[in-house]
């Protein structure tokens, strides 16, 4: 067999054991870090064209978010939201639909919902338009993390006069802001 040969046939099937060994992990073992693995050879194997069109490299990237959002020690949310962001890119219409709410969902479980839903939109927004040029996302890439209580109660003191906060704002206030809040909150 010619170099040319195997190169084509190992192009095709490299790429499809890979898939149907991730498959296999996901599915039947449970074992979603080693799914998380193959997909990611798999990916790896493919032009970064092969994986922009419906086939088994977009295919696959969805499967890859999917494996990502497993519990166990390979659930990591911002590399699922990468991955989704990168199949809504190139998903036909149809599918985009059934896409979004994911991304949506994985996006505000890991980042929170404090920013209103067009802050949310805008910040996906960027995620996708990031997704686009690259099917890995890049060793910077990060989502800011939801908030913390104390992060909450400090924006609550300090984003109004604390003399018309309601009770609850105060309660909350007390039991979670640093003592600089607290103190002032008790002073007013």
């Amino acid at each position: 067999m010619s170099d040319d040969d195997w190169k084509k046939i190992t192009a095709t099937a490299y790429p499809a054991f890979h898939s149907a060994i991730a498959f296999d992990d996901a599915v039947s073992k449970k074992d979603f870090a080693g799914a998380i693995k193959q997909y990611t050879a798999e990916l790896m194997l493919y032009s970064p064209d092969a994986t922009t069109k419906p086939g088994p490299g977009l295919a696959d990237t969805l499967q890859l978010a999917q494996a990502y959002t497993k519990p166990g020690d390979s659930r990591d949310e911002v590399k699922a939201v990468w991955f989704y962001a990168r199949a809504w890119d190139f998903a036909p219409p149809a599918y985009k639909a059934q896409l979004e709410p994911q991304l949506d969902y994985w996006y505000k479980r890991f980042h929170g919902t404090l920013d209103g839903d067009a802050a949310i939109k805008s910040q996906i927004g960027a995620i996708e338009a990031q997704a686009q040029t690259t099917l890995f996302p890049p060793a910077s890439f990060t989502i800011a993390p939801a908030p913390t209580p104390a992060e909450l109660a400090h924006h609550a003191y300090t984003s109004s006069d604390p003399k018309t906060l309601g009770l609850e704002d105060k309660e909350y206030i007390l039991a979670n802001g640093n003592d600089v809040d607290a103190n002032g909150l008790w002073a007013c």
